[in-house]
């Protein structure tokens, strides 16, 4: 029998054996959450897509049914105060995943960046933090006509069409924060 809202309770809820998603049903959280509810999802699998489906269907925890009780307790405390827990190998693969993917984004970003001056770099800096045209000459000591031929060249060199994707490049790099 899939799990439904009307299954749901301050306490527990015990899914069916996982045969498709219908177990993931059970982290769905209700339309309004009640600040007592929160999920753990317990499974024997150990898999990324079930750890997804949870954490996208609402769970605050997930963990393998062979944690150590006294983890599992644990984690009901952590996630009751409103803190989330995974299980250890889950964890680890979400980050290597996460390394994984922005890792190429990052190199890409610097090597984008390696196309500039010293000072079109300066320039990427303040702009990537908001400022404009006026506020980046005053803090340089240039000329406001400087600034947007700097702007031109960056955005040229970057392969951008505007300051917003010039400001991600610069973040991506790591030239801002």
């Amino acid at each position: 029998m899939p799990c439904t809202p009307a299954c749901w309770s301050p306490r527990a809820t015990r899914c069916p054996p996982r045969s498709s998603n219908d177990s993931v049903c059970c982290a769905r959280r209700p339309s309004k959450p009640s600040p007592i509810c929160a999920t753990i999802t317990l499974t024997t699998f150990d898999l990324d897509e079930y750890v997804y489906d949870a954490l996208a269907a609402g769970a605050d925890g997930f963990l393998l049914k062979d944690t150590d009780p006294a983890e599992i307790l644990r984690a009901v405390h952590l996630v009751a105060a409103g803190s989330a827990m995974l299980h250890p190998t889950a964890a680890r693969r979400l980050i290597d995943r996460y390394h994984a993917t922005k890792q190429p984004q990052v190199t890409a970003a610097q090597a984008r960046l390696e196309r500039l001056t010293p000072r079109e770099r300066d320039v990427l800096a303040l702009l990537a933090q908001g400022d404009t045209n006026a506020d980046i000459a005053a803090r340089l000591a240039m000329r406001e006509s400087t600034v947007k031929a700097h702007v031109s060249r960056i955005l040229t060199a970057l392969e951008v069409t505007n300051r917003v994707q010039a400001a991600l490049v610069a973040r991506d790099a790591g030239l801002t924060t």
